[in-house]
């Protein structure tokens, strides 16, 4: 089965590998084990060690991990 141009660019533009994830969200691997063992974000596709993710969900991800810090650490909001 061969891609066409539109479906790579597709793919291009909205997956994301977890080491894309974890660059987008500033994590570490840590955390960000921790946050796929707890379900706040999970992969769509997962081949042995590759773990594939929409961008959607990891953009809705981050916002929620933006009001949790703005809740939990005020003090690195800037002025």
């Amino acid at each position: 089965m061969e891609l066409t141009p539109e479906i790579k660019a597709l793919i291009v533009d909205e997956v994301l590998t977890k080491p894309e994830v974890l660059d987008l969200l500033g994590l570490t691997r840590q955390s960000m084990h921790s946050h796929l063992k707890r379900g706040h974000i999970q992969p769509f596709k997962e081949s042995g060690n590759t773990q594939l993710f929409f961008k959607e969900d990891v953009m809705k991800f981050k916002d929620s991990l933006e009001e949790k810090r703005k809740l939990f650490r005020p003090y690195d909001e800037k002025e």
